[in-house]
């Protein structure tokens, strides 16, 4: 598969998700953010609290006067509160995406169930999870690691012009690659052979992921946006899975 082959199926699931009454996942994916951004709020206002209480007490030893050490009190929560937003927002695609692992494996069984008429290999919750946690995790790590290195790669004149089209696929595959991961391990893949499967079908599993990277750039709400693919891309992966197992590709 190529990539607009990938762009293609992502897009085709769309409809998939209406025409077999899937459309539940989105509000499943919105009650577990609005669950994630209020405790992270309440968790971030403790720490606030907390932070400017300790400061409270040590400016008391330095006998300031009231509203020097108001203010000072002020702007600390200022800057807190903001860095702990901007912290927030940099993390919560991330975060997002591992909270979701169980209703994504959910998704993708649900999906096999229908393409092959009857239900895969069954896995626990715990199982599922435990697999797809540090799999999201290390897959952030390589591309943290990558994205590092193309932009230092940007500051050689040549690669300049191509350095924002590799990292827009770098981050499009990584992406990918979390996503087709559920169905491969409803087909008994290991981790190891499940990394083999994607190396083989690099631009198909970039395909998949560029949606997703291109929302993502969107300015302020990209991450948000970004979300909304999230269940068609994993469908997506399943098609691509078994697609291939179809035509008598080597996964292996």
């Amino acid at each position: 598969m190529n990539l607009f082959g990938g762009v293609r199926l992502v897009f085709r699931s769309f409809g998939y998700l209406s025409k077999n009454k899937m459309k539940t996942t989105y509000l499943w994916m919105l009650l577990i953010a609005i669950a994630y951004y209020v405790l992270s709020f309440l968790g971030l206002k403790q720490f606030v609290d907390s932070g400017v209480g300790w400061l409270e007490m040590c400016l008391v030893s330095f006998d300031m006067l009231e509203w020097v050490s108001s203010t000072i009190l002020f702007l600390s929560s200022v800057v807190v509160w903001f860095a702990g937003f901007v912290i927030l927002r940099l993390i919560s695609g991330t975060m997002l995406l591992v909270l979701y692992s169980p209703l994504l494996s959910s998704l993708a069984h649900k999906v096999m169930t229908i393409e092959e008429g009857s239900p895969p290999r069954t896995l626990s919750l715990f199982r599922s999870v435990l697999r797809a946690v540090p799999f999201s995790l290390w897959n952030m790590v390589l591309l943290l690691f990558f994205t590092i290195l193309i932009l230092i790669l940007h500051l050689i004149p040549v690669i300049r012009f191509v350095a924002p089209v590799l990292l827009i696929l770098v981050n499009s595959y990584y992406f990918a690659v979390s996503m087709v991961d559920y169905s491969l391990e409803l087909k008994g893949f290991s981790g190891k052979e499940s990394r083999r499967f994607m190396s083989r079908n690099k631009m198909g599993i970039c395909g998949i992921g560029l949606p997703f990277s291109l929302l993502l750039m969107v300015p302020f709400v990209g991450v948000y946006m970004s979300l909304l693919v999230v269940p068609a891309t994993v469908i997506a992966g399943v098609k691509m899975v078994l697609g291939s197992e179809e035509l008598g590709v080597s996964h292996l």
